[in-house]
């Protein structure tokens, strides 16, 4: 073993990618775009191809259809809460009826100089 030095088999398997793969590597090689599938760089979550195409086949499941009509229903609900609360508030923040002028004391008098 002399002057050269035997590589180890870690460095043997590893290989080098091909230049198609780099220039692929290079164009998504972005630090200021952050993927939280991936967690990591390179892209958004919101152009990553491999959400999309997840997004695309769980919306043509029959699972996708009933939780859109379960979140339909829930959101009729909560604006019929919202809806009765706020006509609730409205009847405790009503203002007061005006009370009857005979119930009234008299009018201060006017002393005039």
């Amino acid at each position: 073993m002399h002057g050269k030095m035997k590589k180890s088999s870690r460095q043997e398997n590893k290989r080098k990618p091909s230049p198609d793969e780099q220039r692929r590597d290079e164009k998504y090689n972005d630090d200021k775009s952050y993927c939280r599938f991936h967690r990591r760089y390179g892209h958004t979550t919101e152009t990553c191809r491999h959400v999309m195409s997840l997004i695309q086949e769980y919306s043509n499941t029959p699972q996708s259809q009933d939780d859109a009509e379960r979140r339909d229903q829930n959101r009729q609900a909560a604006n019929q809460r919202r809806r009765r609360d706020e006509d609730d508030d409205a009847e405790k923040n009503a203002p007061q009826p005006l009370p009857n002028p005979d119930d009234l004391p008299p009018p201060p008098k006017r002393h005039v100089r």
